[in-house]
């Protein structure tokens, strides 16, 4: 397939850059920036796609677009995510090998498995409009609002000098403690759902069950969670704050 020897040239230069800079949090900038590669390179490989593969297409494009400038703007200027830095001292002797394997790789890896259902798509059919079609549309949409309406809030949140030491509360953070991360895997979910079409379709699950897992469990919460683990403040908004999915504030 021609999308994944354009996506190892990508992770190449995304690692020539973290060595030059010895800065890895280039590759979070690179996650959404991948799946819109993916995307294009996939759909512009078939000519006989239909509209409906074109919306999907620039969904993903929308969503990776804002990721990657909200990570950009966000970390500029900064040093290297904590998380890399923790990694580089697990490596030792061997950082080539380690960044290698265990961020560009694995991301990438990562990156082809949750692409699955509009790779998919993209490949093997024209998508149709559907009942399931519409049903993920409208999930991705709600989705994609509560990612990038949680991400504006909190970095609106941190801008003010006011709330130096504070916790963000309010808003879409009232309901959920991670909605950026609920609003991701819920954008998936109706990815998955708009691409359920023809017989293998349904194999595409994997995507939506892979990256709300990882979110969830594995890179997203957990890491934040330890982070302010310490934090009484937090410890106190947790007690009565959902952790992932939004719900009514405990009392």
């Amino acid at each position: 397939m021609i999308e994944l020897g354009v996506l190892l040239l990508f992770y190449s230069f995304l690692f020539t850059i973290g060595m030059l800079k010895k800065n890895h949090g280039i590759v979070d900038i690179g996650w959404g920036l991948g799946f819109v590669l993916l995307a294009w390179t996939s759909l512009l490989s078939h000519s006989h796609l239909s509209n409906e593969n074109m919306l999907l297409t620039l969904l993903i494009t929308l969503w990776g677009g804002r990721l990657a400038y909200h990570i950009w703007e966000r970390h500029r200027g900064k040093p290297e995510d904590f998380r890399y830095q923790n990694m580089r001292k697990k490596w030792g002797n061997h950082p080539v090998i380690g960044a290698i394997l265990q961020v560009y790789l694995l991301q990438m890896f990562l990156m082809v498995v949750i692409a699955i259902p509009f790779l998919y798509a993209n490949n093997m059919r024209s998508l149709e409009v559907t009942l399931l079609y519409g049903v993920g549309l409208f999930i991705w949409i709600v989705g994609f609002y509560f990612e990038s309406s949680s991400d504006a809030s909190l970095r609106r949140f941190k801008q003010n000098p006011q709330n130096k030491g504070k916790i963000m509360t309010g808003g879409l953070y009232r309901y959920s403690r991670h909605p950026n991360y609920f609003g991701e895997a819920l954008m998936w979910w109706g990815i998955f759902l708009m691409t359920l079409q023809g017989p293998w379709a349904v194999v595409g699950i994997i995507s939506p069950i892979t990256i709300t897992y990882l979110l969830r469990y594995v890179s997203g919460v957990p890491l934040l969670e330890a982070h302010y683990k310490d934090n009484k403040l937090y410890q106190a908004y947790a007690e009565k704050t959902s952790i992932f999915i939004p719900k009514k504030p405990r009392s």
